[in-house]
């Protein structure tokens, strides 16, 4: 070590040892976030201690971003959008039924002679397979015990 080096640790510590009583405890009023010494000291640790990134690719719309390492597996998207537009396309495909706010399952079936907002109740299919026909528009499937999801 160099002299200039145990100088200025030595300066350090005796800003730390000027704000503390003599039993080693804080002196109240003392706000340590302000001072300089510390500042660059949190900096400096945090630089050592960052995790390693790496680079992957966004499935939906092809770019490169960066995710910790922890994230290497789980991580397939470069945003919250692209996540919703690869969701969106997944439920298409597969045509995954939906619970909307009124308690029924409905499925995404903009070509249905009833459809709601694009989508038919599930419940009203299963009854027009039963039945053998299409319900007329003042006929209602009623659920005996209560359950809007069956």
């Amino acid at each position: 070590m160099t002299l200039l080096s145990i100088g200025i640790i030595l300066k350090v510590m005796e800003e730390t040892i000027s704000k503390r009583d003599n039993k080693g405890r804080f002196i109240k009023g003392v706000n340590f976030s302000q001072s300089e010494s510390w500042k660059r000291a949190i900096k400096k640790r945090w630089k050592d201690f960052q995790p390693e990134r790496i680079k992957k690719i966004c499935i939906v719309c092809k770019k490169n971003f960066e995710v910790y390492l922890y994230r290497k597996d789980t991580a397939k998207f470069c945003s919250h959008s692209c996540k919703g537009i690869y969701i969106g396309r997944l439920r298409r495909e597969r045509a995954i039924p939906i619970l909307r706010y009124d308690g029924y399952m409905y499925i995404r079936m903009p070509s249905y002679h009833r459809n709601h907002e694009g989508y038919a109740k599930i419940s009203d299919l299963i009854l027009e397979q039963k039945i053998g026909r299409l319900l007329k528009k003042n006929e209602i499937a009623h659920h005996i015990d209560g359950c809007k999801t069956n």
